[in-house]
């Protein structure tokens, strides 16, 4: 069910970020960064223009210092040279990965000790109430409360994108970006999705922070190129290692749209529970687990579908964090 507001009436705002070993959720206030007032006044000075390479050129940068992080060797980046990005869509959307690299290296220096956590049984409810706040969790709270606000700083420029311009972006496993009002599917694993409008699929991670980069797309030079599968359970997150945690955002300016997928459930997780058509993948949808996950959907009437850890849940200290503004 989604955290939405009926068209016209005020924001209604969502965030959780986990304070133990478990899951507990807490409402955060947020204070917005000014970054799009600065962006205005550097697009009216004199020679905007003449930053936009530099633009794109750190745009680029980032794109391919995240995909070596997530261990993806090659990325074409000359498609973001190609493809006609505004200034202000080309500025913001490299802040919001640089903000989400800084993120995702702050969780990955975290992780040796929530292993060892896990290892050592740690992470199971009764052991998690003894267990002392790390020294950690309030790095990756501000880091997400970041993540969020540079998010709303792309929310008018992708917006902008509906009414024609950019080219499409496809930079697996570090950037998407659709423009116009297309109706696109979703089925691969993101950092920083960005979706101009259109009835949209989210059958991927949709801003969740565990990346399954073993699956990729046609030509990615994937092990896999198949959708992405994720992580069903802990013991595939922490003992198989078969997802990344990283930091992951989304945006969806308007639309339908449609997040997560009913399927069979998987023989080898839930079939022992249940026989009913479920969403098998956990942590999707603004979740996050040790790290930074971030949803925001500006408009549409749309259906959220989730198993458990999902919609905005932060767990393990992770900043979760699903905003649904308007529609139903």
């Amino acid at each position: 069910m989604s955290d939405a507001e009926p068209q016209g009436s005020p924001q209604k705002e969502g965030k959780e970020m986990g304070t133990g070993l478990q899951q507990r959720g807490r409402r955060i206030s947020v204070g917005r960064i000014a970054l799009a007032g600065t962006m205005a006044l550097l697009l009216a000075a004199p020679g905007a223009r003449a930053d936009e390479p530099k633009a794109l050129q750190r745009l680029a940068a980032v794109v391919e210092e995240f995909a070596a992080e997530l261990g993806v060797a090659e990325i074409d980046t000359a498609a973001i040279h190609e493809a006609e990005l505004p200034l202000d869509l080309a500025y913001f959307t490299a802040e919001a990965l640089s903000v989400l690299l800084s993120c995702h290296r702050t969780a990955r220096a975290a992780l040796p000790e929530v292993q060892r956590a896990w290892e050592d049984g740690l992470l199971f409810e009764d052991a998690a109430q003894a267990t002392p706040r790390p020294t950690w969790a309030d790095t990756i709270g501000a880091c997400g409360e970041a993540v969020s606000d540079s998010v709303d700083a792309l929310g008018g420029p992708v917006a902008a994108a509906a009414v024609g311009g950019p080219s499409r972006l496809d930079l697996w496993p570090v950037l998407r970006f659709e423009p116009e009002n297309g109706n696109d599917l979703y089925e691969h694993d993101y950092v920083l999705t960005l979706d101009a409008g259109g009835y949209d699929r989210y059958f991927n991670n949709a801003g969740g922070n565990l990346l399954n980069v073993k699956r990729g797309p046609p030509g990615s030079g994937a092990l896999i190129q198949a959708p992405a599968r994720g992580c069903q359970t802990a013991a595939e997150i922490f003992s198989r290692q078969d997802c990344v945690i990283a930091a992951a955002a989304l945006l969806d300016s308007s639309g339908d749209d449609v997040y997560g997928r009913f399927e069979a459930p998987d023989p080898e997780v839930d079939a022992g529970c249940t026989a009913d058509p479920l969403v098998r993948r956990i942590l999707i949808q603004g979740s996050a687990i040790v790290g930074v996950g971030v949803l925001v959907d500006q408009n549409g009437s749309d259906l959220y579908a989730g198993k458990v850890l999902t919609t905005g849940a932060g767990h393990i200290n992770g900043f979760g964090h699903l905003r649904d503004l308007r529609g139903n």
